[in-house]
C-alpha cells in the first residue's frame, strides 16, 4: 500500500516511535534526509511518487527516514519487535497501518563526506504541536549534507537523476529560506570531514547555477565567504 502524497502518518509514527526508543536508551541523535527537510517545510514527498522513484535509482541510498545516531543503534533495535532488519534493504523496516517504512540509522564517521556527530552538526526540536520531542539536524549543517548529492545527479549524464537532483535542490531551497527567515548562517564549521573550500566550491555552483538560490546565500552567509562562493562560481 503506497499512501497519498499528503499523508504522512506512517513516517511520523516510525520517527516517533524511534526516537523514544533512542532516547529511552541515552542515544543522542538527530534525523537528517529528505524527512528532516519537509519537517522544515520541504514538500513531504517521501514514499510518493516521487520518492518511489527516487529510492529506485541505480545507486540510490535514500531510506524513507534517515537518522544518525552517536553510537551504534542496532543492539537496541534488535530487541524491539516493532522493527525487522532487511538484510536485502540494508535498512530497518517499520509498519504502520499496512504502510512499510524504511529506516536507515548510521554512527558518525570522520572520513571524507561520511556524516558529522549528532552533537557537532546540532540539532533542532521540532515544534511539540507538530511532533513531540522530535530532533532533526540543525538546517544550518543540514544543507551542507545536500550538496554533494545535489551536484552528481545534477551534472549527471543519465536522465534519471533529473528527479533526484530536483528532489535535493528543493530540499537546499527550503532549508535556505528557513535560515533566511530565522536570521541565522550556514554552519560551515559544523562538518568538520569535508575542507571548508570544497564546501564553498560546491555552493558557489548552486549560486551560479541557480539564480534563485543567490539571495538566499548572500543572507545565510558571512561577506568573506559570499565573497569566495562569487569567486568560485565564476
Amino acid at each position: 500500500m503506497v499512501p497519498l502524497p499528503y499523508d504522512y502518518a506512517h513516517l511520523d509514527a516510525a520517527a516517533s516511535q524511534l526516537s523514544h526508543i533512542l532516547r529511552e536508551a541515552g542515544i543522542f541523535h538527530v534525523f537528517f534526509g529528505r524527512y528532516a527537510a519537509g519537517l522544515i517545510g520541504s514538500n513531504r514527498v517521501t514514499n510518493s511518487a516521487l520518492a518511489h522513484v527516487l529510492k529506485n535509482l541505480k545507486g540510490s541510498n535514500e531510506q524513507d527516514i534517515n537518522v544518525i545516531t552517536e553510537r551504534s543503534a542496532r543492539h537496541t533495535l534488535n530487541g524491539i519487535s516493532a522493527f525487522t532488519w532487511s538484510r536485502d534493504d540494508g535498512c530497518w523496516k517499520y509498519s504502520y497501518r499496512d504502510v512499510e517504512v524504511s529506516i536507515s540509522t548510521a554512527a558518525p564517521d570522520c572520513g571524507p563526506w561520511h556524516f558529522p556527530s549528532p552533537r557537532t552538526a546540532g540539532k533542532h526540536t521540532i515544534d511539540p504541536r507538530d511532533l513531540p520531542d522530535l530532533d532533526i539536524m540543525h538546517p544550518s549543517t543540514l544543507i551542507l549534507t545536500k550538496l554533494k548529492a545535489w551536484y552528481e545527479s545534477e551534472v549527471s549524464q543519465n536522465p534519471s537523476m533529473y528527479m533526484r537532483s530536483r528532489a535535493h535542490l528543493m530540499d537546499i531551497m527550503t532549508t535556505l529560506q528557513w535560515l533566511s527567515d530565522e536570521k541565522l548562517r550556514i554552519n560551515l564549521a559544523a562538518y568538520p570531514g569535508v575542507p571548508k573550500t570544497e564546501l564553498l566550491n560546491l555552493l558557489g555552483k548552486l549560486y551560479r547555477n541557480h539564480q534563485q538560490a543567490r539571495p538566499y546565500l548572500a543572507q545565510t552567509l558571512s561577506f568573506i565567504e559570499m565573497r569566495d562562493v562569487m569567486h568560485s562560481s565564476r
